[in-house]
């Protein structure tokens, strides 16, 4: 390819191999402007499925015009091949920087570039595009300290039901891949938002989270069932802010990620994950917390918010629990039944007082956190004499027969 022109622009130098083709620099004839070619593989070329892929990738760059995603100049078929003629951007990919330049990049540093990476997503998202296969190759840092977005070979029109892979299909790099990726299943925005959530914490610790060494199977039961390690266990020194803005974004149900790239850029630039939630979402938030101290620790006088500096509850405002019902009522019931159990009408009471009172020490039993201890208290004294009503009622039936 080397010396040979693709439309007005001569072939200068190969800057880069992949799996699917090979980019070259070249240059305009007339005007000296530098272009990168992105040529797909002779030998893959007669493949409809990997023609189609290329030409979703010209597709999807067509729609995007952001100064953080490389932009596409043309797309040429032709004799010699499929081509991507797109804007060159001197720079190094991220996984390469981080491996040969900079290590863990420092935490300022780090959450600036994240947040000009998720503007960028935050921009395809809103054109009805989803990367699918975000990963630190695929992010390029340019000379002059910025960074810009590359390769969106798979990336899918949110409004379009035809997709190039079946449902049940995995699309995206392995270590990168969101639960519902691993899983084939339909992805969204917050697809990516996981994924970014990954390569955020690549970018502060040097390493991805999970080892290259690893199985694929391994890999995907880690993704799908373990919680993402903590970055602060790999790098010390990270941030509590930075790591629950990790923690946050690589939920396993993606209702629990950030909903918008617009949300984690407001974390970020928050220092923590609450104060950048909506009021309805923070609430959402408390009760996930509470409902997972109250099953961790079976304390039910528990709070509703989380202090980000130590991980500690802070006391604000209490859980409002509330009466079991009718247990006013089975008291009362119970008394008047012990009171009558020489009589039929006694033995009525304590029979509607014990089923009362085992259907709402039953709920209690299930939701202890939900009630009050009085209403418990009242619902088992009530029971409680039932019951002594019931024993007396057949005490004094026996005797009377006895007697007779």
């Amino acid at each position: 390819m080397i010396g040979k022109q693709i439309l007005s622009y001569k072939v200068l130098s190969l800057i880069g191999e992949g799996g699917m083709g090979n980019v070259y620099l070249a240059e305009h004839a007339h005007l000296g402007r530098k272009v990168a070619i992105k040529m797909l593989h002779p030998r893959l070329a007669s493949n409809a499925s990997l023609r189609k892929r290329f030409l979703n990738e010209a597709s999807a760059m067509a729609h995007l015009q952001h100064p953080n995603i490389v932009g596409l100049l043309d797309y040429v078929e032709s004799d010699e091949g499929l081509f991507l003629i797109m804007e060159y951007v001197q720079g190094e990919e991220l996984d390469i920087h981080i491996r040969e330049v900079s290590g863990p990049i420092e935490e300022k540093k780090a959450k600036a570039l994240m947040m000009e990476i998720l503007d960028a997503f935050d921009y395809a998202h809103k054109q009805g595009i989803v990367h699918r296969d975000i990963k630190p190759s695929n992010l390029l840092m340019t000379e002059a300290g910025g960074v810009k977005v590359l390769d969106f070979g798979i990336a899918k029109m949110m409004d379009d039901d035809k997709s190039m892979t079946k449902t049940g299909t995995q699309i995206g790099t392995v270590l990168y891949m969101s639960p519902e990726q691993v899983k084939g299943e339909k992805v969204d925005a917050r697809t990516d938002i996981y994924s970014l959530g990954v390569t955020l914490f690549q970018m502060i610790t040097g390493r991805s989270p999970y080892s290259g060494n690893s199985a694929e199977y391994e890999v995907y039961t880690q993704i799908v069932k373990e919680p993402l390690p903590k970055a602060s266990s790999v790098y010390p020194g990270v941030s509590v802010g930075i790591e629950s803005v990790i923690h946050k974004a690589t939920q396993k149900r993606r209702e629990d990620r950030f909903q918008t790239c617009q949300e984690m850029i407001r974390a970020l630039k928050i220092g923590k994950v609450s104060d950048a939630l909506s009021a309805k979402q923070q609430k959402n938030e408390n009760q996930s917390w509470v409902k997972e101290k109250v099953l961790a620790t079976g304390n039910s006088e528990l709070y509703d918010e989380l202090d980000s500096a130590n991980q500690t509850p802070v006391r604000k405002t209490p859980i409002v629990k509330k009466k079991l019902s009718n247990s006013g009522v089975i008291l009362t019931c119970g008394i008047i039944g012990l009171v009558l159990s020489w009589n039929l009408i006694g033995l009525i009471l304590n029979i509607i007082t014990v089923s009362l009172a085992s259907s709402a020490l039953s709920r209690y039993k299930n939701n202890p956190e939900k009630y009050t201890e009085s209403s418990f208290s009242n619902s088992k004294t009530g029971q409680l004499f039932g019951i002594i009503g019931m024993i007396i009622f057949g005490i004094l039936l026996f005797a009377s027969v006895a007697n007779n």
